[in-house]
Parts: structure tokens; sequence; C-alpha cells
């Protein structure tokens, strides 16, 4: 009898095979990651699974991790998953440059990755390796709760190391996570009281715009769209945003023109939409971001 054992074999969608289950193996974002300004593609959803024997773990570190970054990671982020879909218990969501050392609780890790319309970057090459339970971090490592590994100098240092937020919780400045529906609830549940900043009365500034998005739009990243987008807008809008980011001349713009990034010389900026009342269309949707630029902003759009 003739057994056929096929291995490393599904479509992930991107760099590497969807399905792993060799003893080691490397995780790549996309085709040609490493090679001078590869960059990864807009609009993706790639999937990983990788499975180890009976009686062994998972473990998977970055050896290279760049995506689009913003605070909460809606753009382009990495999801990684302890068992065999994204209907198990996330571990965490990655986005920017992060450093990546987990180990699953059994023999799955299920990995998804997602990219927008707009900005690219040079993507991440994942490592990962099959290892006892015994010895899931290593022996210079100590495994946190949520399977997170941490050099054994960080335990009882008084930072909250093991702290990986999901996608559902805040995290605070010191890393410690708490559920979004705790944040301008009027508490100091981070205790700097970072969870109340942007709020007034006890709840997140809401103050509309004319188009359903809050006019204020303070922090160091955000978006805010027409009304209804990506359905037609309404007519008779007169709709404004106030942008503030921390200290570090907009065009006009019609029909189907796409303004490229633009980079304001403040950290404060102010858009307006205005219709008329004939045809409406589509509207539009901006992603915003403050940059590491001396006095200068960063609005990102796309529609």
């Amino acid at each position: 009898m003739g057994c056929l054992d096929v291995l490393n074999s599904g479509f992930s969608g991107c760099g590497s095979p969807g399905y792993l289950t060799t003893n080691y193996g490397t995780i790549l974002s996309h085709q040609g990651f490493g090679h001078y300004h590869s960059m990864y593609q807009n609009n993706l959803d790639c999937t990983w699974r990788i499975q180890a024997p009976l009686g062994k773990n998972v473990r998977l570190n970055s050896d290279a991790f760049t995506l689009e970054d913003d605070v909460n990671c809606d753009y382009d982020y990495l999801v990684i998953y302890d068992g065999t879909s994204s209907s198990a218990k996330e571990i965490a969501k990655y986005c920017g440059t992060s450093n990546i050392n987990v180990v699953s609780s059994g023999r799955y890790l299920f990995l998804e990755f997602v990219t927008d319309d707009s900005t690219r970057e040079r993507g991440f090459r994942l490592n990962y390796r099959f290892v006892t339970s015994q010895s899931a971090c290593g022996g210079t490592q100590h495994m946190c709760s949520n399977h997170k590994c941490i050099p054994h100098s960080y335990v009882c240092d008084g930072d909250n190391d093991c702290a990986t937020c999901s996608s559902t919780e805040f995290q605070c400045h010191d890393k410690s996570c708490i559920p979004n529906s705790w944040k301008c609830d009027g508490d100091n549940d981070c205790g700097d009281n970072g969870d109340e900043v942007n709020c007034k009365g006890g709840s997140q500034v809401s103050t509309l715009s004319g188009c359903g998005s809050p006019t204020l739009q303070n922090g160091s990243a955000g978006s805010f769209s027409s009304l209804h987008y990506p359905n037609p807008y309404s007519n008779n809008l007169d709709c404004r945003w106030e942008i503030n980011v921390p200290v570090g001349m907009v065009g006009k713009y019609c029909g189907s023109t796409h303004p490229s990034t633009l980079v304001l010389p403040s950290n404060h900026a102010v858009v307006q939409f205005s219709t008329d009342d004939s045809t409406t269309d589509m509207g539009f949707l901006v992603h915003w971001s403050a940059t590491n630029c001396i006095f200068s902003n960063h609005i990102r759009t796309s529609s």
C-alpha cells in the first residue's frame, strides 16, 4: 500500500504556502520579500495554518516586521490565533514595527494578514518551529499566560511586559489592556488617566461634522469619510473636520481627482466638504496620521 503525505501545501494568498507541517519553516508576507524596494500588495487577505505533531507546540517569532502603522491596527495588520482558524482565541494583533515571539497552547497557530487600499510597507518574515510544551519558550525566557515569550529578566521588573491588547481592548501607556468600553467612561482605568484623553462629559467627543464623523480628530491617527460612504452622499451638505496632532493649505478636490499623500507644515488642519442640490456620488474616505518629521503632519487619503 502506498501513502501520499502532502506537506506545506495549500495557497495562503501571499508569499508562503498556507498549510505548514514541517518541523520548522518561514512565512513571508509576499513573494519577493527582502528584495530592494519590494513591498506587499494592497487589498490582501492571506491566511496560514501551522500544525505541529502530537505532543508539540508551535513557537513563532519575527525576523523582520514592518507594516503600515496606526494606533488600532485597523489598516494593515497581522492577527495570530491560538488554534486552527480565526474563530480561535486571538493571541495578538500586530502592525507597524513589531517584535513577535509567541507560543501556541496546543498543536496549532492560525495567522491572517490583511491590507487596505492605501499605504504599503516592506512586510514581514516570520520563523516557526515545533517545540515540546515543557520548553516552549526556551530555558532563557518566560511564557506569559497569553503565550507571549519574554526574557526572564523582565519578570517582576514593575512593567507589564506580557500585555498585548486585542482588537477589542484599549492599550494604556504602561502597555496594560482594558476593554474598549472603559475608555471615556469617567473612570481612571489606566492609572494615568490615558483612557480619558480626548473625552467630553464622560464620553468620547462625538460632535458631528455634518457628515457623521466627529468634527474633532485628535491624537496620532484617525480617519473620516463623506456621509454614507461608500454609498452616495447627500445633497446640501456643509461638513467640517479639524485635525489636531501632537506638535511636532490643503488643496481643493472634486470629480474623480484623487489627492496624493499630503504633508502639512502644522499640527492643525481644517477640512471642509460641501455639496450642492444636484448630482451625488460615492464620496471619499480619508486616513490621517502624525509623522515623526519635525513640525509636520501627514494626511493619507484614499477614496
